[in-house]
């Protein structure tokens, strides 16, 4: 039976919105189909080294969060007990906060630096601020979170 026919696997089309898309060294086009698989058989063990695109299950809603990239960091000294983290692709963070009004983008740095707005005592100022402080968090997932696995990615358009 093809790879494609069988009935854990279904193909997800990357639609405009995609947040995944934003993520210029992974290469994927509005359009693209990534062949998901929900065997479990393919969703790497808790143990061993990864780093894949998954399909994660929101469990409040008992539904489909989003895609993310995964990746299994082993238990260190300085980085605590072993744990997945998971990048949900949120870009849109620091448009989020610029429209709030919590950072604005310090002025000749075309957009590479930011500042943010402290209120001290009574007044507003802004002080600069790292790149690390823009990025979002990565958030810590459970083994069993992951509901499938990306196996690969078919091109639709060239």
């Amino acid at each position: 039976m093809p790879v494609f026919a069988r009935p854990e696997n279904y193909l997800l089309e990357l639609g405009r919105d995609e947040p995944i898309l934003l993520v210029t060294d992974l290469h994927f086009m509005k359009g693209d189909l990534l062949l998901i698989s929900t065997d479990r058989r393919y969703i790497p063990a808790k143990k061993e080294p990864f780093r894949d695109i998954v399909v994660i299950l929101d469990k409040v809603s008992k539904e489909i969060a989003s895609l993310a990239r995964v990746e299994f960091v082993p238990g260190r000294k300085e980085g605590g007990p072993e744990h997945i983290e998971a990048d949900m692709f949120q870009l849109d963070v620091i448009a989020d906060k610029q429209k709030r009004g919590e950072i604005r983008p310090i002025k000749g740095t075309k957009g590479l630096g930011y500042e943010r707005l402290i209120h001290s005592k009574g007044t507003k100022k802004f002080a600069p601020m790292s790149h690390l402080e823009l990025e979002p968090a990565m958030r810590e997932i459970e083994h069993d979170d992951i509901v499938g696995v990306c196996r690969a990615m078919i091109r639709t358009k060239f």
